[in-house]
């Protein structure tokens, strides 16, 4: 056969278009290509060539059919990038969001952002669950003076914004923002008009979790109180460059 990986990665691609049209569980495709595999074997041991390259190829579409299958069943089936891309959540107009603070608001030079898991959504006067991040901006204007001010990690909060999925720009070796925001768990991203369509609904019990970050929370507030004389807007030394650091790109 000639340009063996040519065929192996067209019958991946194959496998992949399959699965994507026709579910099946995960389990279903592994045995699939275990059994080719297995067959594959048995035949390159009984020296008929052609039809190990057959099962081989074969073995590579259930392959691509397992990669998907399993990447489907990571993703709930409420999760927010699935309902958009099914035309079951409409972006387009502010959505009433209802959830949970991941962390403790971030106070940055513009304003306040926030960290959402989120929980329900109210469309069209049916709210749902759904599953997933959203980063919500609150930026220094008077509008923002009626946002809630103690707010902690696992506060239960609802935010009326138009959100949507961040996007890339189509300019070659851009970055991909779509693809860092994701490694952050964060799948909408949208900016609050003004302070008051942020409430605070009620403060359940912290998960371990979110006791964590509330302590994290506590951390960057007391050094940005600490570093708060610096003026120039520069850091002012090494311990002030790192708390910079950190309130602007905060690691996970």
């Amino acid at each position: 056969m000639k340009l063996p990986a040519v065929w192996m990665a067209a019958a991946f691609a194959a496998g992949i278009e399959l699965s994507n049209y026709r579910h099946a569980q995960p389990a279903l495709w592994i045995g699939a290509a275990a059994a080719a595999i297995l067959a594959g074997v048995v035949f390159v041991w009984h020296r008929h060539t052609t039809s190990a390259w057959a099962l081989a190829v074969l073995a590579w579409f259930a392959l691509g059919g397992t990669a998907l299958s399993i990447e489907r069943a990571t993703v709930p089936a409420n999760h927010v990038s699935r309902l958009i891309a099914a035309q079951q959540l409409d972006t387009s107009e502010p959505l009433r969001w209802r959830d949970r603070l991941r962390e403790d608001p971030l106070a940055l030079p513009w304003g306040k952002r926030y960290e959402i898991d989120l929980e329900t959504v109210e469309a069209a006067r049916t709210a749902f669950a759904v599953n997933g991040g959203l980063r919500a901006s609150l930026y220094n204007s008077p509008r923002a003076d009626g946002a809630p001010g103690d707010l902690h990690a696992g506060d239960r909060v609802e935010a009326l914004l138009r959100a949507r999925p961040p996007r890339n720009f189509l300019d070659p070796g851009a970055f991909d923002l779509h693809g860092y925001l994701a490694l952050q768990r964060v799948d909408l991203t949208g900016s609050l008009r003004n302070g008051e369509l942020l409430q605070l609904i009620d403060r359940p019990p912290p998960t371990p979790l979110q006791k964590l970050a509330q302590v994290r929370g506590v951390l960057l507030a007391r050094l940005d109180g600490l570093f708060r004389g610096n003026r120039s807007g520069q850091p002012c030394c090494a311990p002030c460059f790192w708390a910079t650091a950190v309130s602007l790109n905060p690691t996970r």
